[in-house]
């Protein structure tokens, strides 16, 4: 009789969700306000393409030369660009979201190839630790490069003979970390990861790919709608809003576009004309494009006609540069400056709102969609935050009202804050519109509850 009533209040409350949607409505996909542009003086010479990142410190940062002098370039808020620290140039280069640290990648030639892992302290730019990988791999993509939330980096590439994805600690010690399901036959070069490093998203034949920054796991895969023919290498950037940005074709030969990828798949075009590099800020909430301009151009567009797509690389043929070759394939990703160079600013809207895990008076919450109630039509996932009181693993488990197992999870306490569920079944199937049942145990938690899906 209790689970009658259960089941009842339970249908009930979805039935409530439903009506009122019909009154409140659905939230949007694209959460981009208007822009302001930062006028960049003086223009380098050339900027390696996919190197361009926003500090912590709030300036701009990117490899190139400058009046033939070429290193690490500092790019101030009101667009005085100055020569920071003169050495060997790199696509490889990451803020650190947690320190106002720089992590890049240089490889040094000669008889036996060297890749130094170097962290540049913006604090004390002079300040810079290296250390040699080892073991060495043998490959790895151009500008596929993450930073992980416990302060290691993420390289695609071969490490004794095998395919993956290669951890590197600051000490320069590697390892592979070979991606589960689909995502291990493929080793892209556009890469992203969430604002706290948990998760990470690949872009690869016209699909993106969610997956866990902790153990490569593939969470979810979504087709793009329409189709990106090409995208930029290293211009992939996540933000707040949780869509990704990047610098793509949308049809083949033709103009390059700032475009956003909602968790839907859905693409949309936010700057059209444009060849630049994006990145998003530490947090998130900005967008940032840097472009060469053409002043005397058409005011309709402001990209310049010497800057092609040559660094765009197609979806489906991204290539591995060997090691010893690494330093030709470098100089090829040179963007040469002949215009004026601008920096375009975009706010973007806060989508989901993370939540502070030791502030949580529960030991289990969900968050669900803008409404309260979770539509993965709109890419909204049930976010499934845990907070543990003890070791081991943590398994979530998703029923139906009638018992049934629609989809699992497990994972390692400390390993993550929160789980998504993007409703689907063990299949990959999409549930149907209901009220689910979500059991979390293991690692002190003993916890029921529930969430309402509506498609």
């Amino acid at each position: 009789m209790k689970m009658w009533k259960d089941k009842r209040s339970s249908v009930i409350c979805f039935i409530l969700w439903m009506i009122l949607s019909v009154f409140i409505g659905s939230g949007a996909g694209f959460c981009v306000t208007g822009h302001e542009v930062i006028q960049v003086h003086p223009k380098p010479d050339y900027y390696a393409a996919g190197s361009f990142v926003a500090g912590r410190d709030g300036n701009f940062y990117l490899f190139g030369a400058l009046n033939g002098t070429k290193g690490l370039l500092r790019i101030t808020s009101t667009g005085a660009m100055t020569m920071l620290v003169p050495m060997n140039i790199s696509n490889f280069l990451i803020a650190d979201k947690k320190e106002n640290v720089l992590r890049c990648l240089l490889t040094e030639g000669g008889g036996t190839p060297l890749v130094n892992v170097c962290s540049i302290n913006l604090d004390n730019p002079s300040e810079i630790n290296q250390s040699y990988m080892s073991p060495m791999p043998s490959s790895y993509l151009v500008c596929s490069f993450l930073c992980k939330k416990n302060g290691n980096v993420i390289v695609g590439g071969y490490l004794n003979g095998v395919k993956g994805f290669i951890e590197i600690t600051p000490d320069g010690n590697t390892s592979t970390l070979v991606s589960e399901g689909n995502l291990g036959t493929y080793i892209p070069n556009n890469l992203a990861s969430d604002i706290e490093g948990k998760y990470g998203f690949v872009l690869f034949d016209n699909t993106l790919s969610k997956f866990s920054m902790n153990d490569g796991v593939l969470q979810r895969q979504i087709t793009l709608s329409p189709t990106l023919y090409a995208s930029s290498v290293g211009n992939f950037e996540y933000g707040a809003d949780e869509n990704i940005y990047t610098v793509a074709l949308l049809e083949p030969g033709g103009d390059p576009c700032v475009v956003s990828i909602s968790s839907a798949g859905a693409v949309e075009v936010l700057d059209a004309y444009n060849n630049g590099a994006v990145v998003t800020s530490v947090d998130g909430t900005k967008l940032y494009v840097f472009e060469t301009v053409d002043t005397s151009a058409d005011a309709a567009s402001h990209l310049s006609p010497g800057i092609r797509p040559g660094f765009n690389v197609s979806i489906e043929n991204l290539s591995v540069a060997t090691v010893p070759n690494l330093s030709s394939v470098q100089s090829s990703l040179n963007v040469a400056v002949d215009n004026d160079v601008q920096i375009r600013q975009y706010t973007l809207k806060a989508g989901q709102v993370n939540v502070n895990i030791s502030e949580l008076s529960e030991k289990v919450i969900i968050q669900g969609g803008a409404k309260g109630y979770v539509n993965p039509d709109k890419g909204e996932n049930a976010r499934i935050y845990v907070k543990p009181s003890g070791t081991g693993t943590i398994e979530v488990k998703i029923f139906d009202l009638n018992g049934r197992l629609v989809w699992e999870y497990s994972v390692q306490a400390g390993a993550v804050d929160y789980v998504d569920w993007p409703g689907l079944n063990l299949s990959g199937q999409a549930v149907a519109s209901n009220v689910y049942i979500v059991r979390v145990e293991g690692a002190g938690i003993n916890e029921t509850k529930k969430v309402v899906i509506v498609r």
